[in-house]
């Protein structure tokens, strides 16, 4: 009598731990429905939750708005959405403007073939753009569609685009911005003619954005 019992109780265990094991698999796969309520329910947060991050990584945006971008991430994951609340590519002009002389900076003959590598008097340019975004939306840059563009930072040398957006008196503002490196002088004061690094000439630059609008 006992082995008939121990089967059917062993069994049992394996149909409970198989239908858990399911139900577990399926609580972790959300559906595109699913994610959508998340989102519409994020819609109404107070304010005041609304709280900031500075994710150097990421556009400057807030935690709320971070949560519906990855949300509307997982749902485009899942074929749900395609273009959900994403606006562009758009393109806006930079201005380009001298902000810092006489630096030295130690430059490498693979950044500018013409020039041995050694330290150089340069000048710094900057590309600046501000966007105007709509309200509730969180931008974003898309590099890889620029023809061209500099440093995120130029003292370490950081190729890209620094990217802030902050709410204040002029709306919802998306700044971009980009550095240049204009080599001057060689270290004993002559006069050297070398394209700025790390892409030339800045001058017209356009950068190439998007955003999300929730």
């Amino acid at each position: 009598m006992k082995r008939p019992f121990m089967a059917a109780l062993i069994a049992a265990v394996l149909v409970m731990t198989i239908s858990c094991s399911k139900e577990k698999n399926e609580t972790a796969a959300p559906s595109v429905a699913s994610l959508q309520a998340e989102l519409n329910k994020l819609s109404t947060t107070p304010a005041t939750e609304n709280a900031v991050i500075t994710d150097k990584s990421k556009p400057f945006m807030t935690n709320i708005d971070s949560k519906k971008l990855n949300l509307l991430n997982q749902m485009k994951s899942l074929g749900g959405v395609t273009t959900m609340g994403l606006v562009g590519p758009l393109t806006v002009t930079g201005s380009l403007r001298l902000i810092a002389s006489n630096q030295k900076v130690t430059i490498t003959n693979a950044e500018a073939p013409t020039l041995a590598t050694g330290v150089y008097i340069c000048d710094v340019y900057t590309v600046y753009a501000e966007v105007s975004l709509p309200p509730n939306s969180a931008g974003i840059v898309n590099i890889d569609l620029m023809a061209k563009y500099g440093y995120s930072n130029w003292t370490t040398k950081t190729k890209g685009v620094l990217v802030n957006q902050a709410t204040g008196p002029n709306g919802n503002v998306l700044a971009l911005t980009t550095y240049s490196v204009l080599p001057r002088y060689n270290i004993l004061g002559q006069a050297i003619g070398a394209p700025a690094i790390p892409a030339g000439d800045l001058t017209g630059l356009q950068f190439v954005y998007s955003y999300y609008q929730f």
